[in-house]
């Protein structure tokens, strides 16, 4: 293919654009998103305040480049942007800004680039900190309420604990007692065995008087039954006592689980507060090294524009 006809698959526009834009960096933008797209040309200041851009591309597509070039932020602010449309020459191999009479070099570009930044964080990223910071201490307040509704929640469990425990000494000493008397009914049984013995020695004698016996031993059958009635009954309330006994204990199992569960959310809540702490750290020293090399960026680039322009002869 020969350079004829490359030129003639190229596409040229002129653009002018005005606003904000002189000795804001808004030239060096425009060469950045110009190299970003492939475009080929150059960009220069007007005398009237406008900025003048021609640019040179295979597709023929400028209007992705048009509207990248519509910068608006903290220092740029384009208001309108007029097009025409020209034959391709060929001519421009780069983009490049031409620098009228008077005018410094890129390097007051750059250094607009970083007085932009330093302006956005000023504004931006100290309220942002604040305000993290704000809300850190907020949930930090409401933890500390918690664990104080926590602690004396902890202190109810542990004095009804204390009455469980003094009810479960009285209920050992009722048990004590109620042994103590099935020793003395085991004691009388065999003094009464004892008597059976004497009586079956003295059969012969009570042969004799077997309707006083009878009678005698009907009342003691009778007695007899009720002890064991009244034994029964002691059974039963022992049943009634062991089955309370078991709630009790399950519901201990459930009280110390609900412990169990309340630790484990204590010390979630602390690791919420050392990740907090860690990360309010961080942004600390986040924040201190990004300054520190912005504002070392500066004053070096700063220093580059005072040599170039005691260069120039414009500082002494």
């Amino acid at each position: 293919m020969t350079a004829r006809e490359k030129v003639d698959l190229m596409n040229k526009i002129r653009v002018t654009v005005s606003g904000k834009i002189q000795n804001v960096g808004y030239r060096a933008k425009v060469i950045g998103i110009a190299k970003d797209f492939g475009l080929t040309g150059f960009v220069l200041n007007l005398d009237d305040g406008r900025v003048r851009i021609i640019a040179e591309g295979k597709n023929g597509d400028f209007g992705k480049f048009l509207d990248a070039i519509r910068i608006k932020n903290t220092l740029i602010d384009v208001a309108d942007v007029e097009v025409e449309h020209a034959d391709a020459t060929g001519d421009l191999a780069d983009f490049y800004k031409l620098v009228g009479e008077g005018e410094t070099d890129e390097r007051l570009d750059k250094a607009s680039d970083y007085l932009k930044e330093l302006i956005d964080v000023t504004r931006d990223g100290f309220s942002g900190i604040l305000e993290k910071l704000s809300e850190t201490s907020t949930e930090i307040r409401g933890l500390r309420e918690a664990q104080d509704v926590m602690i004396e929640k902890q202190d109810v469990m542990i004095e009804k604990q204390d009455v469980m425990i003094e009810k479960q000494d009285v209920m050992i000493e009722k048990q004590d007692v109620m042994i103590e008397k099935q020793d003395v009914m085991i004691e009388k049984q065999d003094v009464m065995i004892e008597k059976q013995d004497v009586m079956i020695e003295k059969q012969d004698v009570m042969i004799e008087k077997q309707d006083v016996m009878i009678e005698k031993q009907d009342v003691m059958i009778e007695k007899q039954d009720v002890m064991i009635e009244k034994q029964d009954v002691m059974i039963e309330k022992q049943d009634v006592m062991i089955e309370k006994q078991d709630v009790m204990i399950e519901k201990q199992d459930v009280m110390i689980e609900k412990q169990d569960v309340v630790i484990e959310k204590q010390d979630v809540m602390i690791e919420k507060q050392d990740v907090v702490i860690d990360e309010t750290r961080g942004l600390r020293e986040d924040m201190k090294g990004y300054m520190d090399m912005k504002f070392g960026k500066i004053e070096g680039e700063l220093d580059l524009i005072k040599g170039a322009l005691k260069e120039r002869g414009i500082l002494c």
